[in-house]
């Protein structure tokens, strides 16, 4: 571990225990302040759902005086048929009786107040426009509070309703009552309620039933409250959540009501109450983090006037050995010029003798090119002109001129030894001059060949294809009775480049060709059959190193295929 290191390690330790306090103690606060402001909520909607269910009990209370008043029973009970003058004024009685209680809420919340009489299908009510409808009547019996769409004045407004009835009747046999009462209350009365609770604290309270019946103040934010009421439980209990909307964290709470089958919902931003404590412990934060750059910077320094240069030279030998000899070091530091000089004038003497010596082991491998070259098969020329020779003995003309062209080119191409390399392309019509030869000779295979046009620039050997093709002809068609095939296939595969010399002819075994595997893979020259593929083997590993290989294998057709692989060259 060098200085620099020990002296940040150093610094952290001093800071750690500091910071650890701090945390824990900015923990614990915000641990006490979510406590309190849990209980301020829970208090708070306790208190904002008694102011509801208290007017819920007023009316239930006003349902229960107009159940036992004398003037609707005396109606429900004498006039269920007749008409006239004392008709219309008990109707008139009652309905000045239920204005009364309308306008006597104490909270002055907007109300209409309703009674049905089922045997005479007449309706009352404190406002006007109310009428005797018993299907829309069936659909509000039930025994909780409902909420509803009416309209009233061309207005479509939304209210709590709910159809009171005898104690001794129920939902399934109300109209059989001589009267039921409906209460409705205007969903503007709660939300205005809400809108008091809101300028309370920056809270935002919701009356909730499910996801469609829901009651909000008239400054809520609608975004807010529908992703809020995607997360509430559905249970009786009070409970507090912690939800994320926008990217922002929100405390809800929930109040469910006794009276009612609803729930007083309110959220809180945490991030905005939390904000006094998240700065203070952000402001210790950053002065703890610049105590420890002050501290680093220091320790930089050292770094760079003295651990740097070290590193360099470092580096630089660690380069040097492996093998990127033309590495040299540059520095401004004045304390370190000397040595970092001295090391550059002894690694260019280093690449200078290297590449001395590298030179004469390029030498030395165009030396064994030329020998392996020079190995190429010399019979083939005497048997060439012994050919020449039968045919002119049998006035042959024809035959003589092509063997003489083919000849020609063949040995214009190949004794150029002052070029040991030449492109896929001008191996392939050296090829072809020789298979035309063979042919013109032996007269009894015939040839296919097929490259990718992408391999014909590849570089290659020059004579590196022949030898394969001798072999395939000398040793497998030749011996064969009667005509046979020969396949020379090239194919690109990406990095890798292959040439397929494949025949029918009479083959080998298989210790054959494992023999043969194996001495041609082998690094000491041989003597007798296979030295020709011996030669290629050594003429492919010396110019495109060890990833180049030539694999024997038997045919599907009969006889041999040769594989010769070698990567492309950057």
């Amino acid at each position: 571990m060098n200085l620099t290191a020990k002296a940040i390690i150093l610094i952290i330790i001093l800071m750690f225990p500091i910071f650890v306090l701090h945390t824990y103690s900015h923990r614990e606060s915000i641990q006490t302040l979510e406590t309190e402001i849990d209980r301020a909520n829970s208090h708070r909607l306790s208190y904002y759902l008694h102011h509801i269910e208290t007017t819920i009990d007023q009316v239930s209370f006003f349902a229960g005086i107009l159940m036992n008043d004398s003037d609707v029973s005396y109606f429900a009970a004498h006039y269920p048929t007749e008409t006239g003058y004392d008709r219309h004024a008990i109707l008139k009685t009652i309905e000045e009786k239920m204005r009364l209680f309308s306008s006597s809420f104490s909270n002055k919340w907007s109300n209409r107040i309703a009674i049905y009489f089922p045997p005479s299908q007449t309706a009352v009510s404190s406002h006007p426009g109310v009428d005797y409808d018993e299907e829309q009547l069936r659909g509000k019996l039930s025994q909780q509070w409902s909420y509803a769409t009416i309209n009233t004045n061309n207005i479509e407004r939304n209210v709590l309703t709910r159809v009171f009835t005898k104690p001794n009747y129920k939902p399934d046999n109300a109209f059989e009552s001589p009267f039921l009462i409906e209460i409705t209350l205007f969903a503007d009365n709660i939300s205005t309620l809400l809108d008091t609770f809101k300028t309370e604290g920056i809270n935002d309270p919701f009356y909730y039933h499910n996801k469609s019946q829901y009651i909000l103040n008239n400054s809520a934010d609608q975004a807010i409250v529908s992703e809020i009421m995607k997360h509430l439980p559905n249970t009786n209990q009070a409970e507090k959540l912690v939800v994320q909307v926008a990217g922002k964290t929100y405390g809800v709470y929930t109040q469910p009501s006794s009276r009612m089958d609803w729930v007083l919902v309110d959220y809180v931003p945490l991030e905005d109450i939390m904000s006094p404590l998240t700065k203070s412990k952000t402001l210790f934060d950053y002065s703890i983090a610049l105590l420890m750059i002050i501290g680093i910077v220091a320790a930089c320094l050292l770094y760079y006037y003295v651990q740097i240069p070290i590193r360099i030279m470092s580096r630089g030998v660690s380069k040097f050995r492996q093998g990127k000899y033309s590495t040299r070091l540059l520095t401004t530091n004045r304390d370190f010029s000397l040595l970092f000089q001295s090391f550059n004038e002894m690694t260019s003497e280093i690449q200078r003798l290297i590449e001395k010596v590298y030179m004469e082991e390029i030498r030395y491998k165009e030396a064994v090119m030329k020998q392996l070259q020079s190995q190429i098969n010399p019979h083939f020329l005497y048997n060439c002109f012994a050919f020449i020779v039968s045919m002119a003995k049998l006035n042959n003309n024809h035959t003589i001129v092509a063997m003489g062209h083919s000849l020609a080119d063949y040995y214009k191409y190949s004794t150029r030894n002052e070029q040991l390399v030449t492109n896929v392309r001008e191996e392939l019509d050296f090829v072809k001059n020789y298979l035309d030869i063979m042919n013109l000779q032996l007269d009894k295979f015939d040839y296919n060949l097929q490259v990718d046009p992408v391999m014909m620039d590849q570089k290659i050997p020059r004579l590196l294809i022949q030898p394969l093709i001798e072999n395939a002809i000398v040793h497998g068609l030749e011996p064969k009775l009667g005509r046979g095939n020969l396949w020379i296939t090239g194919v690109s595969l990406g990095t890798d480049n292959m040439i397929i010399v494949e025949d029918d002819g009479v083959g080998a075994s298989q210790e054959e060709i494992e023999a043969l595997n194996k001495s041609t893979g082998s690094l000491d020259k041989i003597n007798g059959t296979g030295i020709g593929l011996w030669n290629v083997h050594q003429r492919l590993f010396h110019y495109f190193g060890p990833h180049s290989r030539l694999e024997i294998e038997a045919s599907p057709l009969g006889g041999l295929r040769v594989k010769m692989v070698w990567k492309n060259q950057l």
